[in-house]
């Protein structure tokens, strides 16, 4: 008696056991989330336009969600109307939003020391497509100041002056 007792304890412990992580899974699958997003991108056409790209489990706002947006901004476009704003091995090594909006980009590359040289409209393309990707998609971003290889360039292509704070120039439109 006590024998079939046990038994029986011990298969109703496993199916509870088989149930309880069976739904857990199930509930961990339902918990991913995709969220459809605007990146800007240097397009032919002239300046930046936006381009969808759709990321996995985004944050709602802060660090992570900054940097998330900017990862996917450096790995590029998908469409072939638009360019990658910096060049191929440049990685993000990290992103901070400060309470005052201030958004610090950290960018790293082992082929360039320092900032790849660039025309002046290049240089307006990049900081388009950061200020604009980052605006439009962490609502707490008012200006950004970006670091190359952990130190903040006078200027990335001689053009702009990045010893500041850059906010978004309303000059620097997007493409119709």
């Amino acid at each position: 008696m006590l024998v079939l007792l046990a038994a029986a304890v011990a298969i109703l412990l496993a199916a509870v056991m088989w149930f309880w992580s069976g739904s857990r899974v199930a509930s961990e699958a339902e918990a991913t989330t995709t969220e459809t997003i605007d990146l800007y991108f240097p397009a032919e056409q002239g300046w930046v336009a936006a381009e969808s790209h759709q990321i996995a489990d985004l944050p709602e706002a802060g660090n992570e969600r900054a940097q998330r947006v900017v990862e996917a901004l450096v790995s590029g476009p998908t469409g072939t109307e638009f360019y990658a704003p910096l060049p191929a091995g440049t990685l993000v090594d990290g992103v901070f939003v400060n309470p005052d909006g201030t958004c610090i980009v950290e960018l790293v590359s082992e082929t360039y020391a320092n900032p790849p040289q660039m025309g002046s409209r290049q240089e307006v393309e990049l900081f388009a497509s950061l200020l604009r990707s980052l605006k439009t998609n962490v609502p707490e971003v008012e200006q950004v100041v970006v670091l190359w290889n952990g130190r903040q360039p006078e200027s990335f292509g001689g053009h702009l002056d990045t010893t500041r704070p850059l906010n978004l120039d309303p000059a620097w439109g997007t493409s119709p």
